[in-house]
């Protein structure tokens, strides 16, 4: 499971007592918001904003992962800056 911390996300086994573990993105000064994660669970995309500038970013699950803007080309240039995905194909 994927969850938010201070919006550097961190993996989260879900078994009695599992605490989160590292932060898989770097600190930054954005606000950061998980969006959907891929079928295999070892990437997710994110929206992340700061100011006015919105961007789409994907990212590996691992702790440290340097995520990669999303280009707003092809498939990516009908998504608005308030897109929700139900799922990752």
């Amino acid at each position: 499971m994927l969850c938010s911390a201070d919006g550097r996300f961190a993996a989260l086994d879900i078994a009695s007592g599992a605490k989160s573990g590292a932060p898989i993105l770097h600190g930054n000064d954005h606000d950061n918001h998980a969006m959907v994660m891929s079928p295999d669970g070892q990437r997710f995309a994110f929206l992340s904003q700061k100011g006015a500038a919105m961007d789409y970013y994907l990212s590996d699950t691992k702790p440290g992962s340097m995520p990669q803007r999303v280009e707003r080309t092809g498939k990516f240039s009908a998504l608005g800056d308030t897109a929700a995905f139900i799922e990752w194909r």
